[in-house]
């Protein structure tokens, strides 16, 4: 049951942004679960009824909905092997990350942010959202 984020989560965004290395993950890998990555899990549950009757083909599952806290370096001039937030990406299974409307929830250090949107650009998406945005306001 998610009981909301408390002083931990965000002192420890605060505390891998700026001890961002190995050694300091592996030896606060405790502090991570606890205070980050269980509370999104419970989190995602939580949420996993009302994303379905948003899109009944979104992918609602915690393991799956959850981010990783390791960044991808290989193409990315940011070299820091952790990322300082994570967020809950809630789309249809199978499908690439970025490429399609998606609704989320982000935390970092900041806060919370809640939306929907696409990472990627992609015209004939976006065509199709604005078009049912000027058709049906109320009903998107």
């Amino acid at each position: 049951m998610f009981s909301g984020f408390t002083a931990e989560t965000f002192q420890f965004f605060a505390a891998i942004r700026f001890n961002n290395n190995v050694s300091f993950f592996h030896s606060n890998h405790d502090w991570y679960e606890r205070a980050v990555r269980e509370p999104l899990k419970d989190l995602a549950a939580e949420l996993g009824e009302t994303v379905l009757s948003i899109g009944e083909n979104l992918e609602t599952r915690p393991e799956k909905v959850v981010s990783r806290i390791n960044r991808d370096i290989r193409f990315s001039k940011d070299k820091s092997p952790y990322r300082d937030h994570m967020w809950l990406s809630f789309r249809r299974p199978g499908t690439p990350q970025g490429s399609e409307l998606c609704i989320y929830v982000a935390v970092d250090v900041n806060g919370c942010e809640v939306g929907f949107g696409i990472h990627d650009q992609v015209r004939p998406l976006m065509n199709a959202i604005r078009r049912e945005i000027r058709v049906n306001p109320e009903g998107f």
